[in-house]
C-alpha cells in the first residue's frame, strides 16, 4: 500500500512538473556477469557445510528514471524510480528457481527540498544516507562496477552479508547547506530502510522500551577544495526492527573520506569504524545479554584519465573486519578495471574483484580439501541521458 501512494505521488508531481521546468533524466546499466561463491548449507543433522556456487548471465542491472522539479524559489522536488531493480536471494545453488528476483518500478529516492536561507536547506523523504564518499555517489558514476567491500551492502560470500550498513536509502529528514568550502548534511532517519517504518522498538530482557520515537542520527561535514575533498560522518541508531528477536541492537558508526581529481589522477579513500551489539542468550540464567564488538574496514582507489584514447584504468583495494570478537574473520579485496568513454552519455566499464578471507573456507571434492574461490567478473556498458 505504501509503495503503491509513493508512486501514484511521484506520477502526481510529475504530472505538475508540465506546469513548471520539466527536467527528466536517467541511466541504465547493462552486465554480463560471472562470479564465483561459496554458500552455506545443512545437512540433515543441522550441521554447516559449504559448496562452491559459479553464476554466469546476462542482467540488465539498473534503468533508472529521475526527475528535478523546479516548484518555486523555495520548493524543489526529486524522484527516481528504478525499472530493473533486483535482490539476489540465491541460497540454494541445486534450485534454479532460488535466483535473482526482480522488483519492478522500485521506488529509490522521492523527498523535497525547502530553502531555509542561502546556507540551510531541509530535505524531507527517502534518499541516500549522507554518510561518507561512496554511498552517495550514482551507480554510474562509480569507477568500478561494484561499491567497495566496506560500503557495499551486497557483498555476501561464504553466507556471511559484508558491509557496515544495513540500509543505504532511509526516510527521513536532514538539514543541508555549504559556505566557503565547508559543506554538511546532518540528519535523523527511520532506520528501516526504503518504504518503511519503525515498529515499537521493545527489549523486556533489559526493558528497553523505545516505542517508536528513538530514531537514527547520521550527517557528514565535508570541505571542499579546488585539489581535494574531504569529510567526517557518523551514525548512531538501532538495527533490525523488523527482527523480533534481533531488534534493538545498537549501533554506530564513523568514517573519515578523502578524494581528489586532479589532472587526471582519480583519488579516493574512506575509512570507516564503528561498533555493533550482539544479542546471546544465557542458558545458565535466562536472559538475553548484549555483547559489543567492534568492526572496521577501509578502502583506496585509484585511477588515471587517458583523455586522448578515451580510457581510464582503476585500481582498488579493501578490507574489512565486521567482527573483531571472531577470530580469522577478515576479508580483503583486489580489483582492478578500465572505463571506455564513447561520449560522454556512454561508457564500456570491465571490473574483476578477487575477495581474499583471512581464512578460506574449504569443500571436499573427490576426498580432497579445496578452497571455494571468491571472484567477480563484470562487463558493464552503461548509458547516461
Amino acid at each position: 500500500m505504501k509503495r503503491v501512494v509513493f508512486i501514484s505521488l511521484f506520477l502526481l508531481l510529475g504530472v505538475m512538473a508540465y506546469a513548471a521546468e520539466l527536467d527528466v533524466h536517467g541511466f541504465a546499466q547493462m552486465w554480463y556477469l560471472y562470479k564465483d561463491n561459496g554458500v552455506a548449507l545443512k545437512d540433515a543433522n543441522g550441521v554447516t557445510y559449504y559448496v562452491p556456487q559459479s553464476d554466469s548471465r546476462f542482467l540488465l542491472s539498473r534503468a533508472r528514471l529521475k526527475t528535478n522539479v523546479e516548484l518555486s524559489n523555495v520548493v524543489s522536488f526529486f524522484g527516481q524510480i528504478d525499472f530493473m531493480a533486483f535482490q539476489n536471494n540465491v541460497t540454494n545453488p541445486n534450485d534454479k528457481n532460488d535466483v535473482y528476483t526482480y522488483n519492478l518500478l522500485q521506488l529509490m529516492d522521492l523527498f523535497l527540498n525547502i530553502k531555509l536561507h542561502d546556507y540551510i536547506s531541509l530535505r524531507f523523504g527517502q534518499f541516500t544516507i549522507p554518510f561518507g564518499y561512496e554511498i552517495m555517489r550514482s551507480p554510474y558514476d562509480l569507477e568500478l562496477v561494484s561499491y567497495s567491500l566496506a560500503v557495499g551492502t551486497g557483498h555476501k560470500y561464504y553466507g556471511k552479508q559484508l558491509g557496515f550498513f544495513p540500509y543505504l536509502r532511509d526516510v527521513g529528514m536532514y538539514a543541508y547547506g555549504e559556505s566557503k568550502g565547508f559543506n554538511y548534511k546532518i540528519g535523523i532517519v527511520n532506520g528501516a530502510g526504503m518504504y518503511r517504518s519503525e515498529e515499537n522498538r521493545v527489549d523486556i530482557s533489559k526493558d528497553r522500551d523505545y516505542g517508536n520515537k528513538l530514531k537514527d542520527f547520521v550527517g557528514r561535514i565535508g570541505y571542499s577544495h579546488k585539489l581535494f575533498t574531504a569529510g567526517v560522518s557518523w551514525y548512531y541508531g538501532l538495527k533490525d526492527a523488523y527482527d523480533k528477536f534481533d531488534a534493538n541492537r545498537r549501533f554506530w558508526r564513523g568514517g573519515v573520506d578523502l578524494e581528489s581529481n586532479y589532472k587526471n589522477i582519480v583519488f579516493a579513500s574512506e575509512f570507516i569504524f564503528g561498533q555493533d551489539e550482539y544479542k546471546t542468550l544465557n542458558a545458565a540464567e535466562d536472559k538475553i545479554e548484549f555483547n559489543p564488538h567492534f568492526a572496521y574496514g577501509t578502502y583506496v582507489l585509484l585511477g588515471y584519465k587517458f583523455e586522448s584514447l578515451k580510457l581510464m584504468p582503476v585500481v582498488r583495494y579493501g578490507f574489512i573486519e565486521p567482527n573483531d570478537s571472531i577470530d580469522d574473520n577478515e576479508f580483503s579485496s583486489i580489483a582492478a578495471g578500465v572505463n571506455y568513454y564513447f561520449s560522454e552519455f556512454a561508457k564500456l566499464t570491465f571490473s574483476y574483484e578477487k575477495i581474499i578471507p583471512v581464512k578460506a573456507v574449504q569443500y571436499f571434492k573427490d576426498g580432497k580439501a579445496e578452497d571455494i574461490n571468491l571472484q567477480t567478473a563484470i562487463l558493464q556498458l552503461g548509458v547516461n541521458f
